[in-house]
């Protein structure tokens, strides 16, 4: 796990580019790689920055890694789990490693194979890769998301790099608010992807390839599925639960692989509790576990119990409290507003675990590749049950705003969800459910939807050809996956210098789930029925079909006490006329709604949405923000249309 930085000028670096610009950015990504760094000029105009956190070949693998010939070189971020079996193939061939690392299977894989060696790799991984050959320069990104890369163009170059803080190190980069971010960013509490908060900056998408060549030109194309439709496999020798143990234990094992001390993150829960379960059959010492604790969500009993019956070296973690300005840190985290709350709790798990290990297995990707979430649930179920025309949209339409603007008991809440799946299109009913809010904000939630048309698209002739489960399982591949949950992992733990693994979202794990059938994923009362069973197995006992319990912070009832309540005021009076400016609303007014409880969406929904004008606010201040530019769509496909 690494930080990367490049500047690629068509017709040659700048002086201070080749020196102190350069280094700037690569140093804007110290934290992502504490133990080692490296700047490299290639004919003239690319330069590359690298910060190294060592995990494999500890003292060899400096970075930029070359071919035998110096023709190819690469800098890149993150982990190639079958490098192994790349590296057999290509020795074969007759290339000749220099390195025990695994990133060298990317130059002599792009030697022997071209650009294609991007869908080739399965792991997480972000690189830069330039070939003095041909005077271009690969950039890619992995299927999932799970490694970012953020890219702009300035007059004749483009800069790209792990965290946007890299790029902003430039001198020549504008800080301009790009209004179409912020307001979606108020519905969905981050950016979502291609767009950054800021204007003219972007993340490359999942599974995409960006080729720029010494002309100037840029192009991007999609190098990988991100989902694919695949027929359910029925004819089979071992049983399913069978396979789908011998097949985690094989991705657990091979992203168990490192030269430093791996633990994993245990919240109690099914998807982490496989995970750690397994790692305990393949280690050879203890496993080190860290949980987490608030007061809504003490997930510690639980997940004490689990790592007593593994036998790991437990560390809980407690979070009694949320201070303003640990909400107020986001912006500087991410480099962009951020609202997504479990942030601040995985910031402080890889803290702590950073003082026992270098790499930490987690179980997110669980819900999305194996159908835990309750929407699909729903969906499965209420497939055959349609209410369309004007009956129909009256019957959404009014669902969807009761949901948005209270608590309701579950058993209400579970009759409007059913309405509003039986009523619109499945893939939009799903979105609304996970993001009810769209409901009140109908002018932002129409753009919403429209962006996720968009990126919907990259994968519309698979999509259409599964069932109403799976079609919510890849839009939240598509979006949520990448946007808000391994943008918020990798960057929270890199801040602590912690490389933080995700074993469901390992390519061989997903091919074979994606033939799972959905009956057996998802049950009439529960989903993921597969990874149950398997937990049942690895720990019998009860565990494997207790309730789904998401991480939850309290934070309604943070900002309602002092000192926070009147600081939150204090901050939202000062920045008022500058957030209206930035995103087009009035978050003072807002507050003011929540203080005396007037909301016109439920009190956690409201409390998440001022987080996320208080982060705009301190993002502006933060990073200089004054201009503001609004974007449409229409521009962003353009930017995007070759994806």
């Amino acid at each position: 796990m690494c930080g990367i930085a490049a500047i690629v000028r068509s017709k040659g670096l700048y002086e201070h580019e080749r020196g102190a610009t350069l280094t700037q950015m690569r140093d804007a990504l110290a934290h992502r790689g504490p133990d080692d760094a490296t700047l490299e000029q290639v004919d003239d105009w690319v330069g590359l920055g690298f910060r190294r956190l060592s995990i494999i070949d500890l003292e060899g693998a400096r970075q930029p890694l070359w071919n035998e010939t110096r023709e190819i070189g690469c800098i890149f971020n993150g982990e190639i789990y079958n490098f192994q079996s790349l590296r057999e193939r290509l020795i074969a061939l007759g290339h000749r490693f220099s390195t025990r690392g695994d990133g060298e299977v990317i130059v002599h894989g792009y030697e022997q194979w071209g650009a294609e060696i991007a869908a080739m790799l399965e792991g997480m991984f972000a690189f830069i890769l330039v070939d003095r050959t041909r005077d271009v320069v690969i950039a890619a990104r992995d299927r999932f998301g799970i490694k970012p890369l953020f890219w702009t163009r300035l007059p004749g170059a483009v800069l790209l790099g792990s965290e946007l803080k890299a790029l902003l190190a430039h001198p020549e980069t504008q800080r301009v608010a790009n209004r179409l971010a912020l307001e979606l960013g108020s519905l969905r509490m981050h950016v979502p992807w291609p767009l950054t908060a800021f204007e003219g900056f972007f993340r490359l998408p999942p599974g995409a390839l960006m080729q720029i060549s010494r002309t100037g030109d840029v192009s991007l194309r999609r190098h990988s599925w991100i989902v694919k439709a695949t027929p359910a496999t029925s004819e089979a020798k071992q049983p399913l639960v069978d396979r789908a143990c011998f097949k985690l234990e094989e991705v657990v094992r091979r992203q168990m692989v490192a030269d430093v001390p791996v633990g994993a993150f245990l919240s109690g829960g099914i998807d982490s509790s496989v995970v750690v379960a397994l790692m305990t059959r393949i280690a050879k010492e203890p496993v080190h576990t860290f949980s987490i604790r608030t007061p809504l969500h003490d997930e510690s009993e639980a997940a004490a119990e689990t790592a007593r019956r593994l036998g790991t070296r437990h560390h809980p973690v407690e979070m009694r409290e949320l201070p303003l300005e640990d909400m107020l840190a986001l912006p500087s985290l991410y480099d962009e507003p951020f609202a997504e709350t479990s942030a601040l709790g995985v910031r402080l798990l890889s803290i702590a675990a950073r003082d026992h290990v270098k790499v930490a297995l987690s179980g997110d990707g669980g819900d999305e590749i194996f159908g835990g979430y309750d929407e699909y649930r729903w969906l499965r179920h209420t497939s055959k049950m349609r209410l369309n025309g004007s009956l129909g949209r009256r019957v959404h339409d009014g669902a969807r705003r009761l949901l948005a603007k209270q608590r309701w008991p579950p058993p209400v809440r579970r009759g409007l969800h059913a309405l509003v799946m039986i009523s619109a299109d499945q893939r939009f009913a799903h979105r609304e459910l996970t993001c009810p809010q769209w409901a009140t904000e109908s002018s932002v939630g129409a753009t919403s939807d429209r962006l996720s048309s968009l990126v919907d698209e990259l994968a519309a002739d698979q999509i259409m050809r599964m069932g109403p489960a799976r079609q919510a399982m890849a839009v939240d591949r598509l979006e949520r996956l990448p946007d808000a949950m391994l943008c918020k992992v990798d960057i929270a733990s890199m801040a602590a210098s912690l490389e933080v693994r995700v074993p469901m979202l390992d390519d061989a794990l997903v091919r074979f789930a994606d033939t799972v059938a959905e009956r057996e994923l998802i049950g009439l009362r529960k989903g993921k029925l597969l990874l149950r069973r398997v937990l049942e197995r690895l720990l019998p006992g009860g565990l494997a079909w207790q309730k789904k319990r998401g991480f939850t912070l309290p934070l309604e009832l943070w900002m309602r006490s002092q000192p926070t309540r009147g600081q939150i005021g204090s901050l939202l009076a000062a920045e008022r006329a500058n957030v209206q400016r930035l995103t087009g609303i009035d978050a003072y007014s807002k507050w003011r709604m929540f203080d005396a409880n007037r909301t016109d969406v439920s009190a956690d929904t409201a409390a998440r949405q001022l987080l996320w004008f208080m982060t705009v606010a301190q993002w502006a201040q933060r990073f200089r923000v004054s201009d503001v530019a609004h974007t449409d769509l229409d521009r962003v496909r353009l930017e995007q249309q070759a994806v």
